[in-house]
């Protein structure tokens, strides 16, 4: 049993390795996590997280705990000083800077591109973030600073006392939950996930390659969050079919079936789509249901009688400006339509609300947006509160780029090396 003064002294040493001038914010968040929804000495509830939920494309709800300050600073300061030192794979594309879904199907299409014929198939994990319990969190601070530390001479009591207080920060028992887990909405899950799943990927390509020796053709596999895509110029063999659902069942994961989807460019399948983007023969295409959503999406902006604020603009912002960068620069004439009928025929108000958009420029603002900037907008908030009154404005469910919830901005993600 660690003592108070391996505890004080592990606390030290953390804060040390984060920069941290003051230690004792590490004690105070510990404090926080452990009396959370407790009454406190004023009478007021003790918050940690703010629970919300978000509605899911699928159905139903998602739930999501956003950390509180000053808990969510010192996790974005994990996140930056401490986790950006541990490589991820490349084949990850979600969650981390300078990575997107637009780059994530961009792999796909390198392969793909001009073929008369594709294949593929694309699989999600299965409460992904509920099913990354503390075991898992373990091991990767084990990878990340264990080693470090005792390259520099620290006592394994310090050690094992500082991965005890990073887990501790980093994961939380909540929902249907027995033991503490990664919670959706804290700026150290998204990292943390992809360094947990970084394995998996590396077993997943390693094992492609096999089939690759075996049966031939080529294949490309990425990971967004927890989408992956599998493809290929020829038809799939059956092994690959079940690679995935059984890589994950070893790494403590399952397949969702439901959202197993067998794709066929050229055939009675659905077309090849990673991330929401049909790959196609000539480029990436945005679907007929992502142009719908967004239609709806802008006609309710337009005629809401209440001024819909900044939030719900920047969301429609962000997929305009993803549309247009798909589509050469331009909006697609959909779009574009929806949004000159707005500005020839409606009212003053909702007339600038349309050039605003058809203009892309920021509220209040001048000069116009560079669209070519595109994807920073894709997370539509920074703040993951914000990002859940979006949600509950019906102008933004859930993100259309895959089934995982974008409640992180791209500025939440450090930058990562790929491993080889």
């Amino acid at each position: 049993m660690a003592s108070l003064w391996d505890h004080s002294d592990a606390v030290s040493l953390l804060a040390q390795y984060l920069g941290l001038e003051n230690p004792e914010l590490i004690d105070e968040c510990l404090w926080l996590l452990n009396n959370h929804g407790k009454k406190g000495e004023d009478g007021e509830t003790v918050q940690a997280f703010i629970r919300f939920f978000i509605k899911k494309k699928s159905g139903g709800k998602r739930e999501i705990l956003a950390p509180v300050e000053p808990l969510k600073g010192l996790l974005r300061t994990v996140s930056f000083e401490l986790l950006s030192r541990c490589p991820l794979s490349r084949f990850a594309h979600g969650w981390r800077k300078n990575r997107s879904a637009i780059t994530n199907a961009n792999e796909h299409l390198e392969l793909l591109e001009g073929l008369e014929r594709a294949y593929g198939v694309n699989w999600d994990i299965q409460d992904c973030f509920p099913s990354t319990d503390l075991k898992k969190i373990r091991k990767v601070f084990q990878e990340v600073i264990g080693k470090d530390l005792r390259g520099e001479g620290v006592s394994e009591e310090i050690i094992e006392r500082i991965i005890i207080i990073l887990v501790q920060l980093t994961t939380f028992q909540y929902g249907r939950t027995d033991v503490p887990v990664l919670p959706m909405g804290s700026p150290t899950s998204p990292p943390l996930m992809n360094l947990v799943l970084r394995a998996f990927d590396l077993r997943v390509a390693k094992a492609l390659k096999k089939l690759e020796q075996k049966y031939g053709p080529k294949f490309t596999y990425t990971r967004y969050g927890d989408d992956i895509s599998i493809t290929s110029p020829y038809p799939l063999p059956s092994d690959v079919f079940t690679l995935v659902p059984d890589l994950l069942l070893v790494f403590g994961y399952r397949a969702n079936r439901k959202k197993t989807i067998k794709m066929m460019r050229g055939g009675s399948r659905p077309p090849i789509t990673v991330t929401g983007f049909i790959v196609g023969k000539e480029g990436l295409l945005l679907s007929d249901e992502w142009l719908k959503e967004t239609e709806m999406a802008l006609i309710l902006y337009l005629t809401l009688l209440n001024d819909p604020g900044d939030i719900e603009y920047q969301g429609l912002r962000g997929r305009l400006g993803l549309a247009r960068k798909i589509n050469g620069g331009d909006l697609p004439k959909r779009l574009e339509n929806c949004l000159t009928g707005a500005l020839n025929e409606q009212g003053a108000e909702v007339g600038v609300r349309a050039l605003e958009l058809l203009e892309g420029k920021p509220r209040d603002e001048e000069s116009p947006s560079d669209p070519s900037d595109g994807y920073d907008w894709v997370a539509q908030a920074e703040e993951e509160q914000a990002r859940y009154y979006a949600a509950q404005s019906k102008l933004i469910d859930e993100t259309d780029l895959g089934e995982t919830v974008e409640a992180w901005h791209e500025s939440d993600f450090p930058d990562h090396q790929d491993t080889e």
